[in-house]
C-alpha cells in the first residue's frame, strides 16, 4: 500500500531567515528611507511620550536635520517644556533606542 504523503517532509524554511524587524530595517537602509521612517516615528512618539494634554496643545511638529521642531498654542506650556527640554529629549531617544535627536526647538 502506498501512502499519499512521503514520510519525511523537507524543511522549506531557509537557514538565513531573520526577524521581521531586521528585514524591514535592511529594506529601509537599501531604499534610503531610514531617516524618513525615524522622522515619522518621532512625530508619533510625541503624543505617547508627552501625553494627551500636551499633544492637544501642539499645533505642528516636524523633524529637520535631527532637530525636533514643535509649535505650541500655549505660551506657559512652552515655557515649562523649555525648562524640561533635556528630559523630553532623553525620553524620546530612549523610545527610539538610539541617540537620534540632537535638539528640540519650541516655536
Amino acid at each position: 500500500m502506498k501512502y499519499r504523503f512521503p514520510s519525511k517532509r523537507k524543511n522549506t524554511r531557509k537557514n538565513d531567515a531573520q526577524p521581521l524587524k531586521d528585514a524591514l530595517q535592511d529594506m529601509f537602509k537599501s531604499m534610503r528611507m531610514e531617516n524618513r521612517y525615524k522622522f515619522a516615528l518621532v512625530v508619533e512618539l510625541w503624543g505617547k511620550v508627552m501625553g494627551q494634554s500636551v499633544s492637544s496643545r501642539t499645533n505642528r511638529i516636524f523633524v529637520k536635520n535631527n532637530k525636533l521642531f514643535v509649535e505650541l498654542s500655549s505660551a506657559p506650556l512652552k515655557n515649562d517644556l523649555i525648562l524640561s527640554q533635556s528630559i523630553i529629549l532623553k525620553r524620546i531617544n530612549e523610545h527610539l533606542g538610539e541617540n537620534f535627536l540632537k535638539e528640540i526647538v519650541f516655536l
